[in-house]
């Protein structure tokens, strides 16, 4: 599994242009407990990171956002968790679940303060050309518009729900490629963040 980290992120201003609707991510938030084998497939998947990134045993695993991935296995889902780590440190982190699919590295995600904190996950338990988004963005952005690297632009509305502290939108949307993501709050671009690789 390949992690794609952001490159740059800066805020910026352009108009709305004549286009379809936001649709959603296809993500199901929620805030249920992770229990039984998965929770002890997560503990051991995280066991070997620092300690500020560690799941801590003594502290629940939330299920906070899940997208079922299509064409891929049988139930391989991505999920969005919360955790407390070792240190106390209130993290988020990215695990896939589904038939035969070990959760691999599981940590919390890097510290960000942008607007859009994103990264791009391949390979694994994914289907070939395909990419599962993940990210958080700060409350006040409430559209993305994805870039592939070729094609049009597709635009997704953002989570209301919220993860995290300080509190942030979850976001989990499978797409075929990324070149850069632009975030909108009241019709207004506010951050932009562009890939490589």
């Amino acid at each position: 599994m390949v992690m794609v980290l952001l490159v740059s992120a800066a805020p910026a201003a352009l108009a709305l242009n004549a286009a379809p609707a936001p649709r959603p991510t296809g993500q199901v938030d929620q805030s249920t407990p992770i229990v039984g084998q998965l929770r002890r497939d997560l503990l051991a998947a995280g066991a070997n990171g620092p300690r500020a990134s560690r799941p801590s045993p003594a502290h629940p695993i939330l299920l906070r956002s899940a997208l079922r991935v299509a064409g891929a296995r049988p139930g391989v889902r991505a999920l969005l968790v919360s955790f407390r780590s070792l240190t106390g440190r209130s993290c988020v982190g990215v695990a896939f679940q589904g038939s035969r699919v070990a959760p691999g590295p599981f940590a919390c995600l890097p510290p960000c303060t942008e607007p859009l904190c994103m990264a791009v996950f391949r390979g694994g338990p994914l289907p070939r050309g395909t990419r599962v988004l993940v990210g958080r963005v700060q409350p006040h952005v409430t559209e993305l518009r994805v870039t592939g690297r070729s094609g049009p632009v597709r635009r997704y509305r953002v989570s209301r729900s919220r993860v995290g502290q300080p509190l942030v939108a979850p976001v989990l949307v499978q797409v075929s490629s990324v070149r850069d993501i632009r975030g909108y709050a009241g019709g207004k671009e506010v951050a932009w963040v562009r890939f490589r690789g």
